[in-house]
């Protein structure tokens, strides 16, 4: 029996590259994205090189009202979930209020109603990994990011508190928080010797999976980056630039 997986945000390029490596062992795929066509593209990709079913489902982040519709639509696809990755965000340079708002709403409230609606399912389970792609952005909040390292923050929160609750059930719930990556989302951002590839970090991802991993940093080495930076006290922090 193959394991199953659905992924919501499955056009990223991270999510992308995750779904090629759980295609490749054998992994049948729920893909979940707003954009039909790069939809249809990830998906045949998928289907050339994979072993097993990949199902497509159009769904949008902004649209919350249908999260109980598309986990139901993805759970009669698959009859079960070994595997829920949420890997969608968005990420404004310098934004306006309307942007800080689209990415509290995004990035937070819509990921953390998602996932709720998923444990739900995982906790009827009894078992299987929630996985959600947070960041390190919202462990130490930087004067270029802070809105959306705010975000970040809130639902790496959200998450631990998720974990608690459901680990009496078998689930497992799965923070990722990855540093600067390059993907189009940071395009805007200039490129330092740190930038890691997408397909870096979903290799990372399926070995956190498979360790039964509560957070992973991606690189690993942020994981002692971030536990000095925030030892650091607040009028050292305002003299760094990192």
């Amino acid at each position: 029996m193959s394991n199953k997986a659905v992924i919501f945000g499955a056009t990223s390029l991270i999510a992308e590259h995750t779904a090629r490596l759980l295609a490749a062992e054998g992994w049948e795929l729920v893909l979940v994205g707003r954009n039909r066509q790069a939809l249809q593209a990830v998906a045949s990709h998928l289907r050339l090189t994979g072993y097993a079913p990949v199902h497509e489902l159009l769904g949008d982040a902004s649209d919350m009202d249908s999260f109980p519709r598309l986990v139901d639509s993805a759970r009669q696809l698959l009859g079960r979930f070994d595997l829920a990755l949420i890997a969608w965000g968005i990420f404004y340079p310098s934004p306006d209020a309307r942007q800080i708002r689209e990415m509290e709403r995004i990035n937070h409230v819509a990921t953390v109603a998602l996932a709720e609606r998923l444990g739900q399912v995982f906790a009827q389970q009894r078992c299987g990994t929630l996985a959600v792609l947070s960041s390190v952005a919202g462990d130490v909040l930087r004067a270029d990011n802070y809105s959306y390292g705010s975000t970040k923050a809130a639902l790496t929160a959200d998450l631990q508190g998720l974990r608690q609750t459901l680990a009496p059930c078998g689930v497992r719930v799965l923070t990722i928080k990855p540093g600067r990556v390059e993907t189009p989302m940071t395009a805007c951002i200039p490129c330092s010797r740190f930038t890691v590839e997408p397909a870096a970090i979903a290799a990372g991802i399926c070995r956190a999976i498979r360790r039964k991993k509560s957070v992973v940093y991606l690189p690993g080495y942020l994981r002692v980056v971030f536990f000095v930076l925030r030892s650091l006290p607040e009028w050292l922090l305002k003299r760094l630039r990192f």
